[in-house]
């Protein structure tokens, strides 16, 4: 079974897509990263589920909203009790 494969759009900077790359990299999971620049978002905005960042595709699939991938991620490597926004 190969390894899940991760890629994370969000914008150029901290804030929400934070927590989620803390997860991965507290987890030694590769991922790959699609940075946004602010000024460009709005060329960009029509690629993305609902318009909103961050997202990320797990294996191809979008997965959407913030506090969503890090329930998924949380329950995935056994982090139930971790409240990371």
């Amino acid at each position: 079974m190969s390894p899940t494969h991760y890629k994370l759009y969000y914008f150029d900077f901290r804030g929400l897509g934070e927590p989620i790359r803390a997860i991965l990299r507290t987890n030694g999971k590769k991922f790959e990263e699609e940075r946004i620049k602010f000024e460009d978002w709005d060329k960009h905005k029509s690629r993305f589920t609902y318009g909103h960042v961050p997202m990320l595709e797990v294996d191809g699939k979008p997965l959407v909203e913030a506090y969503a991938i890090c329930r998924y991620l949380g329950r995935k490597y056994g982090e139930y009790g971790c409240v990371w926004l």
